[in-house]
C-alpha cells in the first residue's frame, strides 16, 4: 500500500472518490466507508438508473442514448450528478463511479473537489476469476459465490429474487471494460496523483483486511 497526502484542516469536509477495476471491491468498500465516516454515498450508476426508471427529463435523454447503444456524454452525467454532490459538498461525500472521464474531472474540480482519491488495484487475471463467481439479482444487488454469498443459495437477501451471472461477465467483455478504464479513468487518477491525494491499496486481500488498510491510510487526511 502507498499513501500520499497531508493532513487537512479539521473544518474541511472529507470528500472521497473510489476507483478500481470491476471486482476490486470498490462498491463494498464504499458502503463500509460511508457507514464508518457517516458520509452520504453517491453512486453514479444508481443515479443514472433511478433517473431512467423515473423518466425524468434527463433520464429520458439518457435512456434514449443507452437504447441506441451509445455512451452517455459527460455533459449529461455532470448535470445528473450535480444535485447530489451539491447537497453533500459541505458535509463531505463518498463518490463511486464518478468522475471517470477528464471532462467530469474538470467539472467536479469546479463544483466540489475531493480531498482524497482511493485506488483499489487488482490484476486482470484476478478480475476475471472474481467476476466468474459474481451473481446479481434483477434489481442489481450483487453477491459473490465465495466472498459475499447470499444467506439462501440462489436468492437475493434483500428481495428474494433469483440470482444469476451477469450477461456481460465473459472474459472478452471484461477485458473490453478494463480497456476503457485504462483509456479514460486512469488519466483522471493520474491528475489526482499529481495533487498528492491518492491512496493506493491492494484489492486482493479479504474485505476486512482491505477495509482496515483503507481506514489506516485515511488517518492522514
Amino acid at each position: 500500500m502507498s499513501t500520499k497526502g497531508s493532513k487537512n484542516s479539521a473544518k474541511q469536509p472529507l470528500r472521497i472518490i473510489l476507483y478500481g477495476p470491476q471486482a476490486s471491491g470498490k462498491g463494498t468498500q464504499a458502503t463500509i466507508l460511508a457507514k464508518r465516516y457517516h458520509l452520504p454515498l453517491i453512486v453514479a450508476g444508481d443515479i443514472h438508473r433511478t433517473a431512467m426508471k423515473k423518466k425524468t427529463p434527463l433520464g429520458r435523454r439518457i435512456l434514449h442514448i443507452v437504447d441506441h447503444g451509445k455512451y452517455v456524454p459527460s455533459s449529461l452525467t455532470n448535470a445528473l450528478m450535480t444535485p447530489a454532490i451539491k447537497r453533500a459538498s459541505r458535509t463531505g461525500y463518498i463518490l463511486d463511479g464518478y468522475p471517470r472521464k477528464f471532462e467530469q474531472f474538470r467539472f467536479l474540480n469546479r463544483l466540489a473537489p475531493p480531498t482524497v482519491a482511493i485506488e483499489l488495484t487488482l490484476p486482470t487475471t484476478e478480475v476475471i476469476k472474481r467476476l466468474a463467481q459474481r451473481l446479481v439479482c434483477p434489481k442489481g444487488h450483487t453477491y459473490h459465490v465465495t466472498a459475499k454469498p447470499p444467506r439462501r443459495a440462489g436468492r437475493c437477501d434483500i428481495d428474494g429474487l433469483p440470482l444469476a451471472p451477469r450477461h456481460d461477465d465473459s472474459p472478452a467483455k471484461i477485458r473490453s471494460r478494463l480497456s476503457l478504464h485504462r483509456k479514460f479513468t486512469e488519466p483522471v487518477i493520474a491528475q489526482y496523483r499529481k495533487r498528492g491525494i491518492v491512496i493506493t491499496v491492494d484489492g486482493r486481500p479479504s474485505i476486512p483486511k482491505v477495509s482496515q488498510a483503507l481506514q489506516k491510510a485515511l488517518k492522514v487526511f
